[in-house]
């Protein structure tokens, strides 16, 4: 084998065996030092959605029309759209945030603070 043969060789040699090394598995460890705090607040969490959130959620929707629901979502969604233009500048999509922002001005201002969502009904 020629020099630059031989050189490649183990260029790639070294390249497949680093690659296969940082492939390599750690075993998992099974030890939480924090799980019987992580139960705890687990069970916690159980015991407020079942006796506190979901009852409230239930009778939300038992006593609130669709109607009702849809100006809730819709003024809560309103609320978010800057949020939405923020990361679709970060994203470089000016089109997403221009149509975020024209979107956020109509429903803001036409849709009574958000409770009507009028470009929805215009595309």
């Amino acid at each position: 084998m020629n020099p630059p043969k031989k050189a490649l060789w183990i260029v790639v040699t070294a390249c497949i065996v680093l690659f296969l090394a940082g492939c390599a598995i750690q075993p998992a460890k099974q030890e939480d030092p924090l799980q019987s705090m992580n139960r705890k607040v687990f069970a916690f969490n159980e015991k407020v959605d079942n006796y506190v959130v979901k009852p409230i959620a239930k009778g939300y929707v038992k006593i609130t029309s669709a109607n009702v629901r849809s100006l809730v979502s819709n003024f809560y969604s309103n609320l978010l759209l800057p949020i939405s233009i923020v990361n679709d500048l970060l994203q470089a999509r000016v089109g997403g945030a221009a149509e975020d922002t024209g979107r956020l001005v109509v429903n803001s201002t036409i849709g009574l603070a958000g409770l009507f969502d009028p470009p929805t009904n215009w595309a």
